[in-house]
């Protein structure tokens, strides 16, 4: 079974990721599920691959829950990549979801810090479930944002400057 987002909560998480976008100065801002499955995403720069993006991000911010574990922490809540040119934040904003943000040299980390945190209450607002089952097992996770099992699955949304 595929679920997808209302039509009026796309729109909505777009406007919050395009407000992030601009705050931050990113090249884009991707929100992706515990799998790497991009639920949503608002994008200044063509990246190709944006699935596989999805899925490394992920990938890499989920195994840091071990990595915590082993250390004594509950959850490392943040990691960021820091580049010559590009860098990445990625901040978790539940157990199941990721919000990562994709920045230049002339975006300051503190002012990203600081919105993905605004950005992560706004979107708690919402009411997304995410399947975390595997075979039609029925489990799924509450992470507040609107589904809506009927509709068509919505088109993503880029800025055309």
């Amino acid at each position: 079974m595929q679920t997808v987002l209302t039509e009026e909560a796309s729109r909505a998480i777009n406007a919050i990721l395009e407000t992030l976008l601009d705050k931050v100065e990113a090249e884009a801002v991707f929100l992706c599920d515990r799998g790497g499955n991009i639920v949503a995403e608002y994008s200044m720069a063509a990246y190709p691959n944006i699935e596989n993006i999805g899925a490394l991000a992920a990938g890499s911010f989920f195994a840091t829950l071990e990595l915590a574990r082993l250390v004594g922490e509950p959850q490392f809540r943040c990691m960021n990549h820091q580049g010559e040119k590009t860098s990445m934040y990625m901040e978790g904003l539940n157990e199941d979801l990721l919000l990562v943000i994709v920045f230049g040299k002339d975006s300051n980390i503190g002012l990203v810090k600081l919105y993905a945190k605004h950005v992560g209450r706004e979107l708690a607002k919402f009411n997304i479930a995410v399947d975390t089952s595997e075979g039609g097992d029925a489990r799924m996770s509450s992470v507040k944002l609107e589904i809506d099992e009927n509709a068509q699955a919505f088109v993503r949304f880029q800025r055309e400057d």
